[in-house]
């Protein structure tokens, strides 16, 4: 099987660098720092690992969509244009 043929993106294939950025975790709290002296609170977890997880993807999807990925209005598909 070609990598063209993979229709899924695991973790092992993506640069480490994609889930660092903006946001992170403070224990169990999500959090935005927007870089202008503001930050906010995203959201709360239950446990501080779900915290990191979730900060870890929200750069991910940040990330990614600065780099050109198209999310169309079915938001369980997701192509991309690079």
């Amino acid at each position: 099987m070609t990598q063209s043929d993979n229709k899924y993106i695991t973790k092992d294939m993506i640069d480490e660098q994609y889930f660092e950025g903006r946001y992170f975790s403070d224990e169990t709290a999500v959090n935005v720092d927007y870089q202008n002296g503001k930050i906010n609170v995203v959201a709360y977890c239950i446990c501080k690992e779900t915290a990191k997880d979730m900060a870890r993807g929200l750069n991910l999807l940040d990330n990614l969509l600065e780099d050109g990925l198209e999310i169309e209005n079915d938001t369980t598909r997701w192509r991309t244009r690079l």
